[in-house]
């Protein structure tokens, strides 16, 4: 019969994260290194968040940094608006939905310079974010001014 206990077996640890809450979810990170290179592109911080219906996390963006993302559960819009002066598609908007298919979770690499916001489609969305750089949480981290990407959110 198994007991709960206080004390943990030896090598089995625990770690607090930092976390925000606010009205419109939780927001929580901690550090990784990756192991399959080729899709995550460096060292960075796991970013885990939660979505209520409606919420949105406003428009941002990277100068450096790779963010690679996927919703868990629930199903989110992740807006992309491309500031990159030589893209073909620099200007544009693109409007994702994700969310999981059965047992199946799609990854999202938005690359340096396109500029993204994240929307709560269901009930509870959960998401998890990936950077490729530490400082994707300090200096390489902007906020597009109000208004500057031609996409409301609804």
């Amino acid at each position: 019969m198994s007991q709960v206990q206080d004390k943990l077996f030896p090598g089995v640890r625990t770690r607090k994260c930092q976390a925000f809450a606010a009205e419109t979810g939780v927001m929580v990170w901690n550090s990784y290194r990756p192991a399959d290179r080729e899709w995550f592109v460096d060292f960075g911080d796991f970013l885990f968040m939660t979505l209520k219906r409606g919420a949105v996390q406003p428009f941002h963006y990277h100068k450096k940094g790779t963010d690679t993302m996927a919703v868990i559960s629930g199903s989110a819009h992740i807006v992309l608006y491309d500031m990159r002066e030589d893209s073909p598609s620099k200007g544009q908007v693109q409007v994702i939905p994700l969310s999981p298919q059965g047992s199946e979770v799609t990854f999202l690499q938005v690359p340096p310079l396109v500029a993204h916001g994240f929307q709560g489609v269901s009930e509870l969305a959960v998401l998890v974010d990936l950077a490729s750089l530490e400082e994707q949480a300090t200096t390489d981290f902007f906020f597009n001014e109000p208004g500057s990407v031609p996409y409301e959110f609804k």
